[in-house]
């Protein structure tokens, strides 16, 4: 009783500041609340105003995620970041992390490659997930290919540094902690956890690439005992590739470097990377093992 009365505190609470951020919207884009909702459904289909789509996607983050994950942490008293004498937690940790996840992102693009070409074989070209997909992509890249300097700092906050800790708050933090509660084995409470992560976001063409950050972003945090690394780890994923586009618009890097890791752009590097970074996650996992046996 008393959690199902904390789950409907955290979504009223969620849908209480949506209104409050739509009706500041108001007045910051001087629309009534009925123009604001139809210029924004607007500014989706015909991928335009760049502005409006940013704050509409920073509203849902705010409200969808955040807002209830952070009042559902506090109201049942679960801990994001723990000090605890098992966790590991080296001087050079961050620096790791950030590492990692940089040479992930070949990795990453040889798992998405392999994903559309499973799609493409299973799924009709006019499927209405496909139709999706084409239309997510096109916002994306409206969004991203940007020459300014403002627009990228919107992007690097609205694309990357909130949805990262928004996400992880509420899937690390909250639900992968949730779920550690009623199933014994961690392994698999971190792959479900990656699992619905992954399918949240309703792209067919990267359920693998997704499930596989939310693997790591999980074993980081079930580590270290503290959300903040994959916090950083997804604010750093994200920002890499919005970084990469602004610096492919603006004829800085190669579009190649993109897709950098599929095969026929430097699989092999993609390989070694999904090996490189999944041998760093075993040994710090034995290092965990090892070291909780010796405190016990």
């Amino acid at each position: 009783m008393k959690l199902a009365r904390n789950i409907l505190l955290a979504v009223v609470s969620g849908f209480a500041l949506y209104y409050a951020l739509m009706l500041a919207g108001c007045l910051v884009f001087s629309l009534s609340y009925s123009q604001l909702l139809s210029e924004m459904q607007l500014a989706v289909q015909t991928v335009s105003n760049a502005p409006l789509i940013r704050y509409m996607l920073a509203v849902q983050t705010i409200s969808i995620f955040l807002v209830p994950a952070f009042v559902l942490l506090r109201l049942q008293h679960i801990p994001v970041v723990e000090r605890s004498r098992n966790a590991i937690r080296p001087a050079y940790l961050l620096c790791v992390v950030i590492v990692l996840i940089l040479c992930n992102m070949p990795g990453m693009n040889l798992l998405s490659y392999c994903n559309t070409q499973l799609v493409q074989r299973i799924i009709a070209p006019n499927s209405p997930l496909i139709q999706l997909y084409n239309h997510n992509e096109q916002v994306s890249e409206f969004l991203m290919n940007t020459p300014s300097g403002k627009s990228l700092v919107f992007n690097i906050l609205t694309i990357a540094l909130l949805p990262a800790i928004a996400e992880e708050l509420f899937f690390r933090g909250l639900l992968q902690q949730v779920l550690q509660r009623r199933v014994a084995n961690i392994h698999i409470v971190i792959f479900a956890t990656a699992l619905i992560f992954s399918l949240f976001h309703n792209d067919v063409f990267n359920i693998v690439p997704r499930l596989a950050m939310g693997v790591l972003f999980g074993y980081l945090f079930f580590i270290t005992k503290n959300v903040w690394y994959p916090i950083i780890a997804h604010c750093v994923h994200n920002a890499t590739v919005v970084l990469v586009y602004f610096f492919i618009h603006n004829n800085y890097l190669p579009a190649e470097i993109s897709t950098f890791g599929e095969i026929g752009n430097g699989a092999f590097v993609g390989g070694l990377s999904l090996v490189g970074v999944g041998g760093v996650m075993v040994f710090w996992w034995r290092r965990l093992i090892l070291f909780r046996s010796c405190a016990n």
